[in-house]
């Protein structure tokens, strides 16, 4: 289904690259004895024990389609999430992450694939980069050479331990906060610096997929108590949520048509397509007549639709976590 989509449909890049975020989420699991054996529970709040297996995908953010995503025990990293997904990447891909993933060995790992990357990397996370922080130059051209440690899980991993030629960035936020980003895209002639701000912030889009995931479709509500079952259910909302955005992408160009001279772009509603995939996907893979079925279920789609306000921002709260959101409502 991606190779298709990506084969047929006119995909969004930018500067000639898909820009394709990687993220992990905590997902938390039914108790049971043959679950709590797989993925393994931990003490969470107040003394609690629960199962939280972690999450973690390769994102299109500008096609907003989920290339690859796996389940897994909890003890797993997000790192090594990664290398089990890097085979999912191509050279003309773009990885944005975020600060958990920088290490030596991954992005050595990633340069030998041919994948460019840009990643936010903490202040205080190698020597160089917290000179660099204190410094005020805005970019630099760094050599990173591994550490002892890093050199000796290159070596298990058949990964060369040459030093890396890498760029940081030093970002200026509206807020006032700085933030530095670790790149491979060297050239500043074709890569300004003034292009990193809004390039980190297309990463956006897989912060609000886990958002989509864990509220509209329920991901953490499973419909079995055993291992098969959380797979199970996991890739099928996955596959679920990847077909309706195609469909939706496939009939944008009728919606900009009929929103041609409205002041603002529109675009299909994603909870609304959501919903009517929910309740006909069964029957597209199911009934003799599933072509009369897909023909109603775009129509449908295509008359749900909502403007697209650019530029709209707000204060990221720092509020106690919560688990659902009255704001956004399941799917139903």
């Amino acid at each position: 289904m991606i190779f298709y989509f990506y084969q047929n449909y006119r995909t969004k890049t930018w500067n000639g690259f898909h820009l394709i975020a990687v993220d992990g989420s905590k997902i938390f699991l039914p108790k049971n004895e043959e679950i709590t054996q797989h993925f393994g529970d931990i003490i969470y709040k107040y003394g609690e024990s629960v199962i939280i297996a972690n999450a973690s995908q390769i994102f299109d953010c500008l096609n907003e389609i989920t290339i690859d995503a796996i389940i897994s025990p909890g003890k797993v990293g997000e790192r090594e999430l990664l290398e089990m997904q890097i085979h999912c990447l191509n050279k003309d891909d773009l990885l944005l992450m975020d600060r958990g993933y920088p290490a030596f060995w991954l992005f050595a790992l990633l340069i030998k694939k041919g994948v460019n990357f840009c990643a936010r990397i903490g202040m205080n996370s190698w020597k160089i980069v917290r000179e660099f922080s204190n410094s005020n130059e805005f970019e630099r051209i760094i050599t990173v050479n591994p550490s002892f440690k890093s050199k000796q899980h290159c070596k298990n991993q058949g990964i060369s331990v040459e030093a890396l030629t890498l760029r940081l960035v030093k970002i200026e936020l509206s807020s006032g906060h700085t933030e530095i980003l670790v790149t491979t895209l060297i050239d500043d002639k074709i890569y300004d610096h003034n292009i990193f701000e809004d390039l980190y912030h297309l990463r956006w889009p897989v912060e609000e997929d886990y958002k989509i995931m864990k509220l509209r479709i329920e991901i953490e509500n499973f419909s079995g108590k055993s291992v098969e079952s959380i797979y199970q259910d996991f890739h099928a909302k996955v596959f679920t949520k990847n077909l309706t955005t195609i469909l939706k992408t496939g009939m944008q160009d009728q919606v900009n048509e009929k929103c041609k001279k409205r002041k603002y772009q529109y675009k299909i509603n994603s909870t609304n397509a959501l919903c009517k995939m929910k309740n006909n996907i069964v029957l597209l893979f199911t009934k003799k007549n599933y072509l009369n079925i897909l023909s109603q279920l775009l129509k449908l789609l295509a008359s749900e639709i909502e403007a697209v306000r650019k530029n709209r921002k707000c204060v990221r709260r720092k509020n106690p976590p919560k688990r659902f959101f009255p704001q956004y409502k399941p799917i139903t």
